[in-house]
């Protein structure tokens, strides 16, 4: 696997505080400032301290819970108001790791070889992880 790189495309999300998580229908939504988002289909996860703490695999899952998992909350309650410090790409799957904290990162996964995964739009244009791990730039019109 390779480690994930710096993107010049992805220098609009670096600074930016991370206002808000939304699910719509099948659609993930993660909002920053700066009129600066990200939507993906595809699946994705917080890591905190060392450990998984959110993914959208495990939404809706009861897992022996008095209720099932609420995803939209826990992501909500670990990357909500936190800063990004730094966003990089994995080359070689486009796997986007978003960096929230010394020991906080929300991973958007790109799992398939021919559907789209996650999209970061700016109001300079979008980018957009195609299938294979390629990404594709859709400047603003």
């Amino acid at each position: 696997m390779s480690r994930a790189q710096p993107d010049d495309r992805l220098a609009p999300l670096v600074g930016r505080k991370l206002l808000s998580v939304e699910k719509v229908d099948y659609t993930w939504v993660f909002v920053f400032d700066s009129r600066v988002v990200i939507g993906t289909d595809a699946d994705w996860r917080v890591v905190m301290d060392g450990r998984i703490r959110a993914s959208s695999q495990d939404h809706g899952h009861v897992f022996g819970l008095p209720a099932p998992f609420d995803a939209v909350e826990k992501s909500r309650s670990a990357v909500v108001g936190r800063t990004v410090e730094s966003a990089t790409v994995v080359p070689d799957t486009g796997d986007l790791v978003i960096q929230l904290g010394p020991s906080v990162r929300l991973e958007l996964l790109q799992l398939s070889i021919g559907y789209e995964s996650w999209g970061l739009g700016t109001p300079e244009g979008r980018t957009i992880c195609t299938g294979g791990g390629v990404l594709v730039d859709v400047p603003q019109e």
